[in-house]
């Protein structure tokens, strides 16, 4: 895997446009719709090959609290039976 350089400071036209760029991640990271599962799933797999680790263990919930809840019962399953159920990630 190629190291990258990483970047010490914007350039002027990247300057120039941080109020765009702000607007436009700040909307995707307040939108609503429903995810492509597929698409996200398959980058997340690709994620982690680039960085050689296995594949994790993709769960879907229908909200954060459904998540939330979701991830407090795995848990407290994998709390009683370790060997049936791997710990949450």
């Amino acid at each position: 895997m190629t190291k990258r350089k990483q970047i010490q400071a914007l350039t002027v036209e990247q300057e120039a446009r941080f109020a765009e760029f702000r607007e436009r991640w700040t909307a995707i990271g307040l939108c609503t719709d429903p995810a492509d599962r597929p698409r996200a799933e398959a980058a997340i797999v690709r994620m982690y090959a680039q960085a050689s680790l296995a594949a994790p263990r993709i769960v879907w919930c229908g909200s954060p609290l459904s998540q939330g809840l979701t991830r407090a019962t795995v848990a407290e399953l994998a709390k009683r039976a370790p060997a049936a159920c791997p710990p949450p990630r």
